[in-house]
């Protein structure tokens, strides 16, 4: 039993430390490929909103700024029902931007707009930038992401996101980590686990219809990227940024849906499980499918000590949770403590969406954080 124990410890170290570490590491030296004359693709830039007039402007503002031929970019948003002043701001730059609006008179959510939009898209080699009404572009945004087009292989794009407003230093932290970890995949194997929903893009012809109530659409659209055998790219030096502060509950609702996401990508892409030997299924099992069942490797752990070493867990307990006090009371950080206890909220949201997931999943609409 013991032997188990000590092998889903090593489980859950390959996938947080071991191997993010090791292909960091092996991309050290590696370089993207110099890009020749670049080709100004047609970018047809879509735009899921529900009552986004706080934001809104800024980004349409964001993209009026784009060092980005004009006639080269189509913007498509989404309405879906509307009920603020979000449709009015956006009329006020149908002079600045060439902008088509499919309003939509009941919520059908992010997933199905995307879906219905892009079927509307014909030219299989034109670019599609799925990207949130929060998410603000630099001026060379979009240059940038279709200059990694420039090789006709490429499929999917993922940019850096950073939130400005955060001050949460556990989720920056791992978020930085992620941003690390994708673009040494992308450097080592020409793909990356999962693009950043808030802004990505692919090739037209790589798109799949994403399946009625998936939840975590932009991992579902990586995947069969790779799956028709088109290349990602990961731009670590081409920032996006996002404002959003966020509470608690709001963080951790956020990461139990995207974890009842992930249970129905791991079921759907199931048959990667016994190719491991491939770059897409190594990468699919040691990044994401460790992750998503640590949680039961970690109950599995503290029931076998719980049982076996009571006395000294609950020794163990007693003291750290006295530390934990002592150093709050003289003002001493201690973010390895709280480190610890934002990797164990992950687990539960983990654990809660995989119930959510076995429940089943009647719709895949959910309220947008408040800006």
């Amino acid at each position: 039993m013991i032997a188990i124990v000590c092998f889903l410890v090593f489980l859950i170290l390959i996938t947080y430390v071991f191997y993010p570490a090791t292909i960091i590491l092996l991309s050290k030296n590696k370089k993207t490929n110099s890009l020749g004359d670049v080709e100004y693709n047609n970018i047809n830039i879509i735009i899921p909103i529900h009552n986004e007039e706080k934001v809104i402007g800024q980004k349409l503002a964001s993209i009026a700024a784009s060092d980005y031929p004009a006639d080269k970019i189509k913007i498509h948003i989404g309405l879906d029902i509307c009920t603020d002043n979000s449709f009015n701001i956006i009329n006020q730059y149908d002079d600045r931007l060439d902008i088509q609006k499919h309003i939509y008179n009941e919520r059908i959510g992010k997933p199905n707009i995307i879906n219905e939009i892009t079927k509307t898209l014909i030219a299989q080699d034109d670019i599609i930038l799925f990207t949130d009404a929060d998410i603000i572009l630099e001026q060379d945004t979009i240059k940038k992401i279709n200059a990694a087009f420039n090789d006709a292989s490429v499929g999917i794009v993922d940019v850096h996101l950073e939130n400005i407003s955060s001050k949460n230093i556990e989720e920056n932290t791992y978020n930085t980590l992620e941003n690390k970890t994708k673009k040494a995949e992308a450097l080592l194997f020409n793909l990356f686990q999962g693009a950043s929903g808030a802004c990505y893009a692919i090739r037209r012809k790589y798109f799949k219809p994403i399946p009625n109530n998936f939840l975590v659409d932009d991992y579902f659209i990586s995947m069969n990227v790779y799956l028709q055998n088109g290349k990602g790219i990961f731009l670590d030096d081409c920032i996006v940024y996002e404002h959003k502060t966020t509470t608690i509950e709001q963080e951790f609702n956020r990461k139990k849906r995207i974890a009842a996401g992930n249970f129905q990508n791991m079921w759907h892409f199931k048959a990667l499980f016994f190719t491991p030997y491939k770059a897409i299924a190594y990468t699919f099992i040691t990044h994401k499918l460790l992750r998503w069942l640590t949680p039961f490797f970690l109950i599995f752990i503290v029931a076998y000590l719980l049982i076996n070493y009571t006395l000294i867990i609950f020794v163990l307990t007693l003291i750290l949770s006295m530390l934990a006090f002592l150093l709050a009371i003289f003002g001493v950080k201690y973010n390895l403590i709280k480190i610890v206890s934002y990797f164990l909220i992950m687990q539960l949201a983990i654990l809660l969406g995989f119930i959510q997931f076995l429940i089943g999943i009647k719709s895949n609409i959910w309220q947008p954080t408040p800006k």
